[in-house]
């Protein structure tokens, strides 16, 4: 038992989509710019003309190569993870993280030995600590995830995401047309947006997490660029202006507790409801026009 517990924090194995990604963050030196974030950064609408994700265009808009350390699904606490490691290769001068709302709710979202490893390689952050880990009550496990976890909206129960991905999910991707709607169960659909944008409470220790790392940086002459994704605001407001309150009350509450942790943040939006896409998922997609409004924005802060 002792030795297998030795194994487990000498020689952490991770998931094998952590390995890959920190590889590539390890090889990303012969690149000035990295990008983080989740399927927001690469993800298309089936209606887009440009097919192009975030990484690409910034790339040719710049001419100068950009690694992309994005994938769908990927936690804030590991974006945290392959921006450190990126920013410790000779030619990395700068990675952007593309932040959205909904991504400050998990603080465990890999099991300890994934953990482990993302802090023997990434270097120690609040967000790998496994003694702060443990008191939480997180175990060997993942922890889970509360916009995942089976939930009650107005009366109304819901299951667990992967069902909903199954069902509700599946439905309305297949009942999408040209150019993209809100979308049909409306009634879901608005409860998908709390459960994701409200429902969770907000780890602040992530945002803690990127302030030092921006100041790490900044003292080796390098930056970590932070941009906060803009929400589906005239979907939410055409759904319930109450809850469309309620999901500004938060992002104004995330903008405050940043500033007063020093952590500098460019906000994008207001978006129109043509820049988003797959608006039923509450997972703030974006169109080509968009893609290209971040970009453009990214570009702007890059070239100051």
């Amino acid at each position: 038992m002792a030795a297998s517990f030795c194994v487990v924090f000498l020689f952490p194995v991770p998931r094998q989509r952590v390995g890959e990604v920190t590889l590539a963050a390890l090889g990303a030196g012969d690149a000035e710019l990295a990008v983080v974030g989740n399927s927001v950064v690469t993800h298309v609408s089936k209606c887009d003309v440009d097919r192009r994700g975030i990484p690409a265009i910034l790339q040719d808009t710049l001419e100068s190569k950009v690694v992309d350390l994005s994938y769908g699904g990927e936690p804030l606490a590991e974006s945290i993870s392959y921006a450190s490691i990126a920013l410790q290769q000779a030619g990395i001068s700068t990675v952007v993280l593309y932040l959205g709302q909904g991504s400050l709710a998990n603080p465990d979202p890999n099991d300890v030995q994934t953990t482990a490893f993302l802090r023997l390689v990434a270097g120690p952050r609040r967000v790998n600590d496994l003694w702060a880990r443990f008191s939480r009550g997180t175990g060997i496990l993942p922890g889970p995830a509360t916009a995942r976890l089976p939930f009650q909206y107005k009366g109304i129960d819901y299951p667990a995401y992967d069902q909903i991905q199954m069902t509700w999910f599946a439905d309305e991707k297949a009942r999408q047309g040209c150019p993209e709607t809100l979308g049909q169960d409306l009634r879901f659909i608005e409860a998908n947006f709390w459960t994701n944008l409200v429902r969770p409470e907000p780890f602040w220790p992530l945002l803690e997490d990127i302030g030092d790392l921006q100041r790490q940086a900044a003292a080796r002459g390098k930056r970590l660029v932070v941009i906060f994704l803009p929400n589906d605001m005239a979907g939410l407001r055409e759904l319930d202006a109450g809850l469309a309150a309620e999901v500004d009350a938060r992002r104004a509450e995330i903008v405050r507790r940043a500033a007063a942790l020093g952590v500098v943040m460019t906000e994008i939006g207001p978006f129109g409801p043509e820049q988003f896409a797959d608006r039923w998922c509450a997972c703030g997609h974006l169109s080509e026009s968009g893609r290209l409004a971040v970009t453009a924005t990214t570009r702007a802060v890059l070239v100051n």
